[in-house]
């Protein structure tokens, strides 16, 4: 079964939007990727920053870490 990553941009006033996305074979390599990814581009913080990205399986909210 096919498993889709979206990276999602989100910036403060303009709302989000998919920027890219990813196929994987099985659900652990996808959230693997989004885990990775997510702790190297978002790394933890006391407010949310008015720009970033995630990965996110579709379908599914929020970003894995």
């Amino acid at each position: 079964m096919t498993i889709f990553v979206d990276i999602i941009e989100s910036e403060c006033g303009w709302g989000q939007k998919v920027e890219d996305t990813y196929k994987f074979n099985d659900r652990i390599s996808a959230e693997n990727f989004c885990k990775e990814y997510n702790n190297k581009y978002n790394p933890p913080m006391d407010e949310t920053p008015d720009w970033y990205m995630y990965a996110c399986i579709r379908g599914e909210w929020g970003m894995l870490r």
